[in-house]
């Protein structure tokens, strides 16, 4: 009986372990100014938010530079800005975007921090991120070459996938 009993009651952990393996879910990244240049692994579904020191008093905006990232890699689900917490005038708020990662594959995000008007200035701040997205079901080696349609609807070559290549 108490054999039994062990067997039993080691096929229940089992099954426990096994099937909370499956239940982590999505996972969320918050990136800051600290993360410009890193490369960002992520499996399909999972999402990022970057939140960058921003001040539009100044005239300064967060701008997506080029090459624009690819909308079937990651695609943007939410762009706000925070206020700063001192009602200070001209006090920086911070300006955040959100993530999702879309399909499997690689893109760079370039942003760059500038006054619209001034565009022959070159941007008084960047920050680029590398993201790579696995979907788990395919073998990124074996994929191959394909042509892929950046943000403004364009169709590129998979090699530009990149700003940090």
């Amino acid at each position: 009986m108490k054999k039994i009993l062990k067997t039993l009651s080691m096929a229940v952990a089992m099954f426990a372990l096994c099937s909370c393996a499956g239940l982590t879910g999505p996972r969320h990244y918050e990136l800051t100014d600290k993360d410009n240049g890193r490369t960002l692994h992520l499996d399909r579904g999972d999402t990022f938010t970057v939140t960058l020191v921003s001040n539009p008093t100044t005239g300064y905006q967060w701008k997506f530079g080029t090459p624009p990232y690819d909308e079937t890699v990651m695609i943007l689900r939410g762009d706000k800005y925070i206020r700063p917490e001192e009602q200070l005038c001209g006090a920086p708020g911070k300006r955040s975007l959100s993530f999702l990662a879309e399909g499997s594959g690689r893109t760079g995000l370039r942003l760059i921090y500038v006054r619209p008007w001034e565009k022959t200035q070159p941007p008084a701040k960047e920050y680029n991120l590398m993201v790579i997205v696995k979907d788990g079901t395919e073998d990124e080696q074996k994929r191959g070459p394909v042509m892929r349609r950046n943000s403004k609807g364009e169709l590129v070559p998979d090699r530009k996938r990149s700003v940090l290549e």
